[in-house]
Order: C-alpha cells, then sequence, then structure tokens
C-alpha cells in the first residue's frame, strides 16, 4: 500500500494488488492531511504554520471522535463552547483563530479540484462538508480583540514614541556620554519596522544590502524597497 501526494494538494490514494488498508479511515486522514500540507506548501507557508495547523486538526479530530468525512456544524459549535486548555475561559480572538484553521480544512476537502468529496462518498458513504458558517462562528468586527493594555498605537501616540527615540539619541550626544549610536540604531529600528510591518525577527535579519532603491519610480526620491529574507525565500516589500 502507498499514498502520493501532488504539490497542488491532491492526494492519490493507491492500493497495491489485494492489499487493503488495516484502518482505511485512518488512511484515508493521513491522506488528508499530507495533500492541505503540500497545497499550504506551495502558498509558500512556513513549516511552522503547516505542522501547527496538521495538529490542530488532529486534536479537533480526536475531540470530535470522528474522521472529517463525519463532521457536523455542531462538533464545530461544541467545540468552541467546551474547549477550555488553560484556567478560565478563551479569549473571542484566540475561538475565532481556532474555527478559521477548521474552515479552511474544510475548504480544503471541499475543492471539487482536489476530489476529496469523491473519494470519501465512494469509501465510505459520507462526503466532507463545510462545518464552519455564518451563524456558528464568531465574525471580527473589531480592529482589535486583545488586551486593551496591547493595543495598537494611535498615529498621535507613534508619534511621541519616535520622538522620544530621538530625542534620547540628541540627549546622550550632549551628556557626551556612550550608547549614542546604539539609541540611533534602536530609533531607526522603530521607524523601519513601522514603515515596512516588520516582524521582530526580520528587522534583526536585516543588512544593509537589503535595503535598496527603485530605480523605476524616481518620484519616491530616497524612499525604496526593502528585501526580506525568511527560511531562504526572499520577499520585497
Amino acid at each position: 500500500m502507498r499514498s502520493g501526494s501532488d504539490v497542488d494538494g491532491r492526494s492519490s490514494l493507491r492500493l497495491t494488488g489485494n492489499v487493503v488498508a488495516l484502518d482505511e479511515g485512518k488512511y484515508v486522514f493521513e491522506s488528508m492531511l499530507d495533500g492541505w500540507a503540500n497545497q499550504q506548501t506551495s502558498r509558500g507557508l512556513q513549516a511552522t504554520t503547516i505542522d501547527s495547523r496538521r495538529r490542530f486538526i488532529e486534536d479537533f479530530a480526536e475531540f470530535c471522535a470522528a474522521y472529517p468525512w463525519q463532521w457536523q456544524p455542531r462538533d464545530l459549535e461544541d467545540y468552541s463552547v467546551r474547549v477550555r486548555p488553560g484556567k478560565g475561559p478563551l479569549k473571542r480572538s484566540t475561538i475565532r483563530g481556532y474555527q478559521t484553521r477548521i474552515r479552511l480544512f474544510c475548504d480544503f476537502l471541499t475543492d471539487p479540484r482536489y476530489g476529496w468529496q469523491a473519494e470519501c462518498l465512494a469509501r465510505f458513504g459520507d462526503a466532507p462538508q463545510q462545518i464552519c458558517h455564518d451563524w456558528n462562528t464568531i465574525s471580527h468586527l473589531l480592529d482589535h480583540e486583545g488586551d486593551p493594555g496591547r493595543r495598537a498605537l494611535t498615529f498621535d501616540e507613534l508619534e511621541r514614541f519616535f520622538d522620544a527615540a530621538d530625542a534620547r539619541v540628541e540627549a546622550i550626544v550632549r551628556a557626551r556620554r556612550k550608547g549614542a549610536l546604539a539609541a540611533l540604531r534602536n530609533a531607526q529600528m522603530f521607524k523601519t519596522i513601522y514603515a515596512f510591518g516588520l516582524r521582530r525577527s526580520e528587522c534583526i535579519g536585516l543588512d544593509v544590502a537589503d535595503l535598496r532603491s527603485n530605480p523605476v519610480a524616481g518620484r519616491v526620491r530616497l524612499s525604496g524597497g526593502l528585501s526580506l529574507r525568511c527560511d531562504d525565500q526572499l520577499s520585497l516589500v
């Protein structure tokens, strides 16, 4: 018995000769996860994101005690209400993140281009369905749903923050103390992160060669592009 996976996310299920899978349901489920992983890899998602989503779907299937072609909307609703991995209730943004992962996996299974509905219908008499809909999932209505203490800064607050970072450099220079160069570096890092929407790890990995002008867009003058290298992949922002 062997299972092959194409780069577009379609997993081919093949039985060699008269060999029958001992646990056909598990065999098909793992092939679904392999195909979904290939689809996400083809989209350029990071391996850590793909692995995290896979483990989550495996945990959800264990919670439901059923395979994806047996899932019903009530399974999602029961999970959203009952799952409490830590102390106290989960935040709305966390629950919505869980629901989004399940929605994405169901979207993959119900996409006719991958053939999983027909495959499961022929094998088990049931087909996967989208169990997430507008009436059992949390909508994203607010720009910030997390802890108010960690909200995004307003434009006025950002301006005061950058002014304070620049003023620190000037204060160190006037006092003739060490640390002016480090303070200047920090001020520029803050502005670069804000200007290009970088993560901390992306900013730390920047080099001078990653900053370049754009000769095609002369109207931007001193502004240019920024090349990011993430997991050996290059992207331009």
